[in-house]
């Protein structure tokens, strides 16, 4: 398998194509699991993302992005295909700073999460977002972790609002805030 940790270690806060380290050329984009199956596919115009989908490794669709103007549409799925959290961000004009506007995370048996930790999966089907819901909301501490399990960021919200956060390296050792 390749390592897409990249991709997924930031899976709600980041769109990938729209902000790798290096510029993304304009046009439709994908890459491929090694088993041949498409890994991540998207297109991107003006160097903006307009549209995203990630895929698990044995096909089936895991998170679809669409953009237009200034508004994020996410969807995530359960590796059953069933709908595990939608989402409404609205970003600046790069897709960056999301702001989230409205979202709803469902359980495995499809019924909204109201309490609770959301947990979800990464192509590899291993946890790499864990939520915390209170009330409908993003209240707690948000933990992102790489393919491999390794914490990568912890965000604290307060009623889908960021409060702080703490970015890890691959030591596992906090990164200083660029100032």
């Amino acid at each position: 398998m390749i390592k897409l940790g990249w991709i997924f270690s930031i899976l709600l806060l980041t769109s990938s194509l729209a902000s790798a380290a290096e510029p993304v050329q304009d046009g439709q984009k994908k890459f491929y699991f090694k088993n041949g199956n498409v890994a991540l596919e998207g297109e991107v115009k003006k160097g903006v993302l307009i549209w995203q989908k990630h895929y698990y490794d044995d096909g089936k669709i895991l998170k679809e992005i669409t953009m237009d103007r200034n508004k994020m549409n996410q969807k995530i799925y359960y590796p059953d295909g069933k709908l595990q959290l939608e989402a409404i961000f609205t970003t600046d004009d790069r897709g960056a700073n999301k702001k989230i506007q409205r979202q709803v995370a469902y359980d495995e048996r499809g019924r909204i999460l109201k309490n609770g930790v959301l947990k979800v999966l990464g192509w590899n089907r291993k946890v790499i977002a864990e939520i915390p819901y209170k009330d409908g909301q993003i209240n707690g501490v948000d933990k992102l972790y790489d393919t491999d399990g390794r914490l990568t960021a912890e965000i604290t919200f307060r009623n889908n609002v960021e409060i702080s956060r703490k970015d890890y390296g691959p030591d596992g050792k906090v990164i200083p805030k660029k100032q």
